[in-house]
């Protein structure tokens, strides 16, 4: 493998979006989170780049498999450990870079994919900071060990900061499909009013939820 490989973290569906817990079933949440996921999924395995799905939960293993991405199963808790994780796997899979993004990107298409690509075909860092420029919705690393993940709170500022401390060219593109992530009731009454640029299957149950 010599080419970028993406890493996609997701955590179990059945507990996932707590903080949506006051506008949405148990149910819902899960329903929604694997809809996001295969989303994600399709939209990445589109561009033909090697997909590795890193998580703790039988679920998602099964339903990366079927979507035909590999899978590393991980007890690590938070989207950091899994980054790293994720990005030693396929570093030493051959991979020369790795652009790494979570599950929950409802907007996002095989055409921002692209864009992530071709934005990280040179040598070093592209960050893409969510819709509040906050967090990190995606980071791609050439090489793939330029520099560890810092997925967290302000991880936007944080993966900014650490490229330029290494001296590590820096892209950081604006684009629309990875910029929303669900995590909160603000979060979720956004993406209904985008449903029309939602991935299919988030489509769908957003339809079932009205």
């Amino acid at each position: 493998m010599s080419r970028t490989a993406i890493v996609i973290v997701a955590r179990d569906p059945r507990g996932a979006k707590r903080r949506l817990r006051d506008v949405l079933t148990p149910g819902q949440r899960e329903a929604l989170s694997r809809a996001m996921l295969a989303d994600v999924l399709a939209a990445c395995r589109g561009t033909r780049a090697d997909v590795l799905v890193v998580t703790e939960s039988r679920v998602v293993a099964r339903i990366a498999r079927a979507a035909g991405a590999a899978v590393h199963r991980a007890e690590a808790k938070g989207t950091r450990a899994c980054a790293r994780i994720g990005t030693r796997v396929m570093a030493g899979r051959g991979a020369s870079a790795v652009l790494v993004l979570p599950a929950d990107l409802p907007l996002l298409r095989q055409a921002d994919v692209r864009r992530l690509l071709a934005a990280g075909a040179r040598e070093g860092v592209v960050v893409t900071a969510d819709r509040h420029g906050r967090g990190t919705n995606a980071l791609l690393l050439r090489p793939a060990g330029a520099m560890a993940a810092l997925f967290g709170p302000a991880s936007f500022t944080a993966h900014v900061n650490a490229a330029c401390r290494g001296g590590l060219p820096l892209r950081t593109p604006r684009i629309a499909g990875v910029r929303l992530d669900v995590d909160t009731p603000d979060d979720l009454r956004l993406l209904r009013q985008k449903r029309r640029l939602a991935g299919p299957r988030t489509a769908a149950v957003l339809r079932a939820l009205d």
